[in-house]
């Protein structure tokens, strides 16, 4: 599990700038909601699990009543110095702090945090339940936590059905044959002409869950 965990976080050790380049331009969208949703405070200490180049985490710092402190969390130590030097560049190195440590095994304190959340990270962890209990572990009495999962509308809401009708042309095209999707597709090619993995890519939680969003929900309020 640790050799999982350690490839996993050093595979984005070398494309730091590319990741934080995608992740500004198709996520930062979700960043406001998620801190709004944590209720960071002024006098609060946040803690920003899975940070990666610090998205969210240098986002609380610029809000307009900054958290006292927040403290990115990361294994991956490429992307853990592009967000030091991105908050060097930003003026904020005061207000943030980022730690290489392990999601599943924080180095923090018991009740030392107001706040926890995470962008897009509990599906990287190979036991989302022990971040969860982690996370639970060091919330201050009465603490928040705000985890963002990618997730489609409830089928049976306007919204849901509505994306349903418009996945019918795509779903026919792409039976037909006249429509190639880039995950399939890709995974194909791999499959073709590149030899068969010899250790595990994804971790078995999540290999085991597909409806991720419903399971997250049950492991955080689990713990």
């Amino acid at each position: 599990m640790e050799e999982f965990k350690t490839r996993d976080s050093q595979s984005y050790d070398a494309v730091a700038a590319s990741f934080d380049a995608h992740t500004e331009k198709y996520s930062a969208y979700a960043v406001a909601g998620l801190l709004q949703s944590a209720h960071a405070g002024a006098s609060d200490t946040v803690v920003d699990i899975g940070c990666g180049t610090g998205i969210v985490t240098l986002a609380a710092a610029m809000l307009p009543s900054p958290p006292e402190k927040t403290i990115g969390v990361d294994l991956s130590e490429g992307m853990l110095a592009f967000a030091v030097e991105k908050a060097a560049r930003l003026g904020v190195s005061e207000q943030v702090a980022f730690l290489r440590c392990d999601a599943e095994n924080l180095e923090m304190g018991e009740a030392s945090a107001d706040a926890v959340v995470s962008l897009y990270a509990f599906r990287h962890l190979p036991n989302p339940d022990k971040a969860a209990q982690e996370a639970y572990r060091i919330l201050k009495p009465g603490g928040r936590i705000a985890v963002a999962v990618g997730s489609g509308p409830s089928l049976f809401s306007a919204a849901g059905m509505q994306s349903a009708f418009a996945r019918i042309p795509r779903t026919l095209a792409r039976v037909t044959g006249r429509e190639l999707t880039a995950c399939d597709q890709i995974d194909r090619l791999v499959d073709t002409f590149l030899p068969v993995a010899d250790k595990d890519e994804i971790s078995s939680w999540s290999a085991s869950h597909h409806t991720f969003s419903g399971s997250l929900r049950d492991v955080i309020c689990s713990a």
